[in-house]
């Protein structure tokens, strides 16, 4: 699929577990497996959130994927370093499903929950002393 060019400013549409919906939002630097994974999932019957690399992975294994960027109506910046540092997502992530009031912000706010969350963070540590760089002038830039 193309690259986005553009993101329409509308209202995302609440996806969330009481409604029947289920998401998984999965971000993952080491990929093995993501093909299974993904699969799994859909066969399940989750709407599978990704970015960057891992919806192009998905993408590429036949994964039906929903980028970040139309949940959150919002570019990804700074190089993709933020992506996912909004309430349409981190709102996704945190609610406790027992407390109505939170369950009623989401609604009222048309953030959906996410029922499944697969990251695997990035290997800094090891990217950075793979350059010869020591690790705290690296982690200065």
């Amino acid at each position: 699929m193309a690259e986005m060019d553009t993101i329409s400013i509308l209202k995302a549409q609440p996806q969330s577990t009481a409604s029947g919906n289920k998401q998984a939002l999965i971000s993952l630097s080491e990929k093995n497996d993501l093909a299974f994974l993904g699969n799994s999932l859909q066969i399940l019957g989750y709407r599978i959130v990704s970015f960057g690399g891992t919806t192009l992975a998905l993408e590429n294994a036949w994964v039906s994927t929903t980028k970040v960027e139309q949940l959150t109506c919002f570019p990804k910046i700074l190089d993709g370093h933020v992506k996912t540092l909004h309430p349409n997502i981190q709102g996704g992530i945190l609610p406790r499903r027992d407390q109505k009031h939170h369950m009623e912000a989401l609604n009222e706010h048309g953030i959906g929950t996410f029922d499944v969350v697969v990251v695997n963070l990035y290997p800094f540590y090891d990217k950075v002393s793979s350059r010869g760089i020591e690790f705290e002038d690296e982690i200065e830039t």
